[in-house]
């Protein structure tokens, strides 16, 4: 069982739960995306879970003696959570970098460190998916709904 794609899903789950409850405090206006984003990451959280238990169980029924070592399992495992520990600490550099350097800046570096230590699309399509959402994301919030958030440093 890949434990870090379940830590991955749980902390979408606690993720999500957090928005949902912090956004309380909004517009009712400015609440509506926010409240849509959180429920599609909780859902795909719990499908991630989901998908993983799944997976694993017929790895189980179809295992055969020519599969990897456990040695080989163990170290990968224990890789994808150092992985998985490490962005949670990039989450957590981000959101207190958003006050900081402000959110597109903050986002930029989030994002891109986090793909570097997945390392799962190339950087060319990092930097396209990245411009992409910052553009979307700055779009909506700041321009359609106007929310007030440090977008840019402010000193």
């Amino acid at each position: 069982m890949n434990v870090s794609r379940l830590s991955l899903g749980a902390f979408g789950v606690f993720l999500a739960i957090f928005f949902f409850v912090n956004n309380s405090g909004y517009p009712t206006r400015a609440a509506q995306i926010p409240l849509i984003f959180s429920t599609v990451v909780g859902l795909l959280s719990v499908a991630l879970i989901v998908q993983e238990v799944v997976v694993s169980r017929m790895k189980l029924g179809l295992a055969t003696s020519e599969g990897p070592s456990a040695d080989t399992e163990k170290q990968r495992n224990v890789r994808g959570i150092a992985k998985a520990f490490i962005i949670y600490g990039f989450a957590l550099l981000y959101v207190y970098g958003i006050g900081v350097v402000g959110y597109f800046i903050a986002t930029a570096l989030f994002l891109a460190a986090s793909l570097f230590v997945v390392r799962g699309v190339s950087i060319k399509y990092a930097g396209i998916g990245v411009a992409a959402l910052l553009l979307v994301i700055g779009l909506v919030f700041f321009h359609f709904l106007g929310l007030n958030m440090p977008a840019l440093p402010s000193f």
